[in-house]
């Protein structure tokens, strides 16, 4: 077939890229090769690589418009594949935070792990309209462990965020109804705080290079995470005592860890990034800690990490794990685990007079709802608190119980009388 008939029917031109395009009349109007979907909607122009490739598919255009086979394509955009899994997947992978910050990888894992474990064997190949599905919706819900209270209700919450999402792009007519109580749980273990004494019994157990990170996991109630990306740089103190430092505490020396980071460590690999909640700042060493503190920084550079692996890099929780179970089980407490001592620290503030919202600075929390946990727990524990402050005050020489001060009171009106 010669090239005259083509050249008559239409024309190929080279485009500035190197590449060429096919154009033809119709009608009264040029078209030009388009890459179309299996439904005839048009996908974006179709370049080829030679000028003869561009001549051949012109005169194959001309057969199917000759045949009566030919349409030009939709320009109408394609409907979006409402299917769960695939939906899903590019919402985890785009999703951001109220901050407009991408997800954490911890947090990016978990929603995977949510996903490929309990909600992608019942709902992955589902039509997001039928996840929607009231009945299906409860029916997942209701098939769930029940052995695994807070997994299930994070899965929960992790469908009607995604489902919210499709709701707002007109995907599904409505969202399901909630479910009481589903997106949340009760803590199933209690936690029983150590005595001050107790964390000096555990403290003492542990080998000397995890003491002073334990020390801080409890008085400032610092997470792990940011506890294991603490550098030298990060302790800031400020010394009113003399050179021996003996007298730090009632000196009025102060120091403050700047925590603005924090690791985490996901499929293998170690990520830094901002402390969980987002929120950075100081938070206030207890006077009491600051000789600790000192003494253990004075022979580190100012970019030596606080707590490194014993092998370099970022200490592992799982190290952590090995040493502090040994140490629990030695002064009877089999019960706690390392994130317990943050609780602990917490409650110590709220016990000392910290407000929620005090409170809520010194945990950085994002919201006040967890600071109010800690500082109810405090509440539960008043009659405690005042034994304690009982103690307290016939602890100092200048203080007399009320009882024993009237009774004095009585003996010297009858010695006058």
């Amino acid at each position: 077939m010669s090239n005259e008939p083509r050249a008559q029917f239409g024309n190929v031109r080279r485009l500035p890229s190197g590449r060429f395009q096919a154009r033809w009349r119709l009608n009264g109007a040029w078209h030009s090769a388009r890459v179309v979907s299996d439904d005839n909607h048009d996908l974006g122009p179709r370049t080829f690589s030679t000028k003869k490739r561009a001549l051949d598919y012109l005169a194959w255009v001309r057969q199917e418009i000759e045949a009566g086979r030919w349409k030009p394509p939709s320009k109408e955009e394609p409907p979006e594949i409402a299917i769960f899994r695939p939906f899903a997947d590019e919402w985890v992978r785009t999703r951001r935070t109220r901050r407009g910050t991408p997800l954490k990888p911890r947090t990016r894992t978990h929603y995977e792990s949510l996903l490929d474990r309990v909600i992608y064997p019942t709902f992955g190949d589902l039509e997001l309209e039928q996840v929607a599905d009231a009945d299906t919706f409860e029916s997942w819900y209701h098939s769930l462990d029940a052995d695994h209270l807070t997994q299930n209700a994070h899965a929960y919450s992790l469908v009607r965020s995604i489902l919210r999402t499709a709701h707002k792009r007109k995907l599904i007519a409505a969202m399901p109804p909630e479910i009481d109580g589903a997106g949340s749980t009760k803590r199933r273990r209690p936690i029983r705080p150590l005595s001050i004494d107790e964390l000096g019994a555990l403290i003492a157990a542990l080998p000397e290079r995890y003491r002073l990170l334990v020390l801080l996991y409890a008085w400032c109630a610092v997470r792990f995470g940011e506890l294991t990306a603490l550098q030298k740089r990060d302790v800031r103190i400020r010394h009113q005592c003399d050179a021996s430092r003996e007298n730090c505490p009632d000196a009025g020396c102060t120091g403050v860890l700047h925590v603005d980071r924090g690791v985490t460590r996901t499929k293998g690999e170690w990520h830094e990034d901002t402390p969980k909640s987002g929120e950075g700042g100081d938070v206030a060493i207890p006077p009491h800690v600051i000789p600790d503190v000192q003494k253990y920084i004075d022979h580190l550079n100012p970019h030596d990490l606080l707590f490194p692996a014993k092998q370099g890099g970022y200490m592992s929780l799982s190290s952590l794990h090995k040493v502090f179970n040994a140490a629990k089980k030695k002064i009877g407490r089999p019960d706690i685990r390392p994130h317990d001592l943050r609780h602990l620290g917490s409650m110590l503030a709220a016990a000392a007079g910290a407000s929620p919202a005090e409170l809520m600075q010194r945990l950085r929390h994002k919201t006040a709802q967890a600071a109010q946990i800690y500082w109810h727990a405090a509440k539960d524990r008043d009659r405690q608190i005042a034994d304690r402050m009982s103690q307290m005050a016939t602890e100092q020489t200048n203080v007399v119980p009320i009882e024993t001060a009237t009774r004095t009171k009585k003996r010297k009106e009858a010695d006058t009388t």
